[in-house]
């Protein structure tokens, strides 16, 4: 563990402790607040934009804690009631807010007289990260965690050191937008999204590849799926997961186009839209399959590292493959046939994803964000 991580665990067994006592004894305000220990995005974006699109500052003060809060103070800067801020004054700021929302890390404050959410950014596959093992157990920091649907409220116990009572069912807020109207445009695109395999950011690796891209598949081989795109006249946007670490240099493709999450904040590019509009998609054990189910289209799993990932970073559920509803990517063979099957318009598992998808979605309707605050009280 590097001495950031380090430091956080002691600030968690000390400084938190007494800020978890002080936090009794003061008043909370007609207030939100979501914070983020990155960038606002992801299921805090989502609610974000709902809470501005629907005029909730008329009613409550909303403060955004992220790392991008000078850009958001500028975008928003004649909204009033709505103010964007550092993590320090995130913390602060815990204290008088009657609703507190995550979608990444947390404070590690117990509420008191206040509504916390942990919404997170994905359902439950991959194994519990090595740095959450060793975070405090069982500490109450949420009142409110957010499944998708009953077969994960077990799980989110074990990822979130909490009580099954406070685990509620609504689906993510991110989702919303694939129940929204897209761009009137026949897709050619198919999207790819690995998951991250090594990361300096967290100090450690989940495979024993070198390579960035699922599956271990290089650059070169790469070249030749962009033959095949050319030939069959579709496209493949590749983003990579934020975490990964990059190699200095990106090969320039005709057909494949590969996205840091810099390129695609550089370029306004919103995830969910591009899988919106998609044409299938490409992943590995990220959980963004669980939310893809909902568009009923076309997943492929490269899982040719299935061994060295689950020997080193694991899975969470069990008999893993049993959730990849889906074509099985091996062989640059089987990444040809996937590809000829979405030029040809062939979905091979269109009744087992939807079966599936019923298990881990309850609501499909697009009004996740909506039901998500009218249960925690917020109208």
């Amino acid at each position: 563990m590097n001495l950031n991580k380090s430091l956080r665990l002691f600030a968690q067994k000390t400084i938190f402790k007494v800020f978890s006592l002080i936090n009794k004894y003061i008043n909370k305000k007609k207030q939100i607040l979501i914070y983020s220990p990155k960038e606002l995005s992801d299921n805090s974006l989502s609610l974000f934009e709902y809470l501005i699109d629907n005029e909730y500052y008329k009613k409550y003060k909303i403060y955004c804690s992220c790392t991008d809060y000078h850009d958001l103070s500028s975008k928003y800067e004649n909204l009033k009631n709505v103010y964007f801020i550092n993590g320090i004054e995130g913390v602060k700021k815990y204290f008088t807010s009657s609703f507190v929302f995550y979608s990444f890390g947390k404070i590690p404050i117990v509420p008191s007289n206040q509504r916390v959410i942990q919404m997170w950014h994905g359902m439950f596959f991959k194994d519990i990260d090595k740095y959450q093992k060793k975070v405090i157990k069982k500490e109450k920091y949420y009142t409110d965690v957010i499944v998708t649907s009953e077969m994960f409220k077990e799980l989110a116990t074990k990822v979130h050191s909490c009580d099954i009572g406070v685990v509620k069912i609504c689906g993510q807020s991110r989702t919303d937008i694939f129940f929204s109207e897209g761009k009137k445009v026949e897709s050619k695109y198919i999207v790819w999204l690995p998951t991250f395999r090594q990361s300096e950011k967290l100090g450690y690796r989940d495979t024993n590849s070198k390579e960035i891209l699922i599956g271990d598949y290089s650059f070169g081989e790469l070249k030749k799926v962009d033959d095949l795109l050319k030939e069959k006249k579709l496209n493949m946007i590749v983003k990579l997961h934020p975490l990964q670490t990059l190699p200095t240099h990106i090969p320039i493709y005709s057909n494949i186009r590969i996205l840091s999450e810099e390129n695609s904040r550089g370029n306004n590019l919103k995830l969910y839209e591009l899988l919106r509009d998609s044409r299938a998609l490409i992943t590995d054990y990220s959980s963004v399959f669980y939310d893809y189910y909902l568009l009923d289209k076309p997943i492929a799993f490269c899982i040719r590292d299935f061994d060295d990932y689950n020997k080193n970073r694991g899975f969470i559920v069990e008999n893993p493959m049993s959730y990849l509803k889906g074509n099985k990517i091996k062989s640059l063979d089987d990444m040809y046939d996937f590809i000829n099957e979405i030029a040809n318009n062939e979905d091979k598992f269109k009744e087992e994803r939807r079966e599936f998808n019923e298990k881990v979605n309850k609501y499909r309707d697009g009004n996740n964000t909506r039901r998500l605050l009218e249960k925690i009280g917020i109208n």
